[in-house]
């Protein structure tokens, strides 16, 4: 019983370890010069667990955001996609 749960906690983490692909010859997006300035701020929430929340602007990389603290990135005028993520043991 024990050799099942183990074989498949090793397909998990096998299956799992491919979903984070970084390229290191990927170039950073500069977010320090552009006519329109974003604030974003990674509000404290009873329900957060206090996780730092990766924040990506068109699908770029923009910084990590710790638990109440903000930053300003600054873009070229127009419509831009802004979301977030946060890591977390699983993948």
């Amino acid at each position: 019983m024990i050799n099942r749960y183990t074989l498949a906690a090793m397909v998990a983490a096998v299956a799992l370890s491919g979903c984070a692909k970084h390229s290191v010859d990927e170039t950073v997006a500069d977010f320090s010069s552009g006519s329109t300035q974003l604030s974003v701020t990674h509000l404290p929430a009873r329900t957060a667990d206090g996780a730092t929340v990766f924040v990506t602007v068109d699908g770029s990389e923009a910084g990590a955001l710790p638990v109440g603290e903000s930053m300003s990135l600054r873009v070229p005028a127009g419509a831009h996609q802004v979301g977030g993520y946060a890591r977390s043991l699983i993948g």
